[in-house]
């Protein structure tokens, strides 16, 4: 199971069909307020990465003919509602799937698309054109109607939230051997009431003890979750606790076997536990916590 970084926003859109590309900026004003909103809506919650337009959001191609529309609506991209959609998405640190309009295009001066846009803080990342057009009311252009089209028909752009919806099966297991790795303390000081712990501090009461094996487990449990959430500095803590604590556990191991072999043994195992969450973090997991860019 992944573990979900950020939220979509799909938004539904009910605008009057502009007439003329004048009264498209009406509907890209409703866009840019419904952008802010999704934002903030899912602020408590999660962070809103990309937000989704619905077809004909910018405008419908309610003309009969190519030439009314090309008169009455037609646009180039990029153009100023583009701008304005990379501005908000730089604003709020988003993705924004345009809604559609009607494209012109110079190197296809006889014909028109109906084009949506990925729009990124960067600019544009792709322009997808409807290839199935509602024939007979549909009357700008597929792709596939071109023999000269050289753009890829269903575009793929490669975004910094992408790699954000995976953690890597090796951190997953490292989170797995934390868990396993608290569960196993826990049985050893069960079934060795005068182990390791007992033989280091020697004055400690048991409710001492017990809070303090608690603070241990709350903290381990919190740099779990932050590693789980891709914080380096997480996962730097956990090393340097490991590399301070592995070395004297493996003393009070030795000093523990002749006396009890059960536990020693179960600690030499949680011992391993540890040094093994260590190697997946910073060794096959290591790029999950690369800085991604902006």
């Amino acid at each position: 199971m992944t573990t979900i970084r950020y939220s979509v926003a799909a938004c539904q859109t009910d605008f009057a069909n502009p007439l003329d590309r004048s009264h498209m900026a009406a509907n890209t004003d409703r866009m840019l307020a419904m952008i802010d909103a999704a934002v903030a809506g899912a602020a408590p919650f999660l962070p809103v990465r990309l937000i989704v337009f619905p077809e004909f959001a910018h405008a419908a191609p309610i003309y009969p003919t190519v030439d009314q529309l090309r008169q009455h609506l037609a646009v180039p991209i990029p153009n100023e509602h583009t701008a304005r959609l990379q501005a908000k998405a730089r604003e709020h640190d988003v993705y924004i799937q345009s809604g559609s309009m009607i494209e012109a295009d110079p190197r296809w001066p006889d014909v028109l698309f109906n084009t949506t846009c990925l729009i990124g803080p960067e600019g544009i990342l792709y322009k997808y054109r409807k290839v199935n057009p509602w024939i007979p009311y549909e009357v700008h252009a597929s792709p596939h109607d071109l023999d000269d089209y050289d753009e890829p028909l269903f575009p793929v752009a490669d975004t910094p939230i992408e790699p954000a919806r995976r953690m890597p099966q090796p951190v997953r297991q490292a989170l797995y051997l934390i868990v396993a790795s608290l569960i196993l303390h826990f049985v050893i000081a069960a079934i060795s009431p005068n182990g390791p712990e007992a033989q280091r501090y020697p004055d400690l009461t048991a409710a001492a003890m017990a809070i303090s094996a608690a603070f241990a487990l709350v903290v381990t449990a919190w740099l779990g979750w932050k590693i789980g959430v891709g914080r380096n500095w997480a996962r730097i803590v956990l090393l340097v606790l490991t590399l301070i604590s592995v070395p004297t556990a493996f003393i009070e191991i030795l000093q523990l076997g002749p006396i009890a072999p059960v536990p020693a043994g179960l600690g030499l195992i949680e011992q391993g536990m540890d040094i093994g969450v260590v190697y997946l973090l910073f060794f096959p997991g290591r790029n999950y916590f690369k800085p991604q860019p902006r």
